[in-house]
């Protein structure tokens, strides 16, 4: 054989190599990310947060109660070596405000708007 032949058939090779290793240690650095994000939260007490890994990217999705919640978990999820980006899609639950004395709405007084 001749060397640019064997070279090229080498660098091939190498290549596959790569290639191989690198595919099969995505989904153990990704399931490794998830378990340690997971942790980080349940110690912190945050149940509630649907977490969800892609590569190194997190995304946190789900309600919280106020900023400060959205954003200490925004901070853990940084925190957590290894991980690449934060997507924060957190949702503050704004808490519904109930009128103990609504008005009532008589029909003179819609009669009256309607001529207005």
């Amino acid at each position: 054989m001749n060397r640019p032949l064997i070279f090229l058939f080498g660098l091939s090779l190498f290549a596959l190599l790569g290639y191989f290793c690198i595919y099969t240690q995505v989904f153990v650095i990704q399931n490794d990310i998830d378990t340690r994000t997971h942790t980080a939260f349940v110690e912190q007490n945050l149940n509630d947060i649907n977490i969800t890994t892609d590569g190194r990217d997190i995304f946190l999705q789900g309600e919280v109660d106020s900023i400060e919640i959205k954003t200490r978990a925004n901070e853990i999820a940084q925190q957590v070596d290894g991980v690449r980006i934060v997507n924060n899609e957190l949702i503050i639950a704004v808490p519904e405000v109930k009128n103990e004395n609504p008005t009532p709405q008589t029909e003179s007084s819609t009669v009256e708007d309607k001529k207005k």
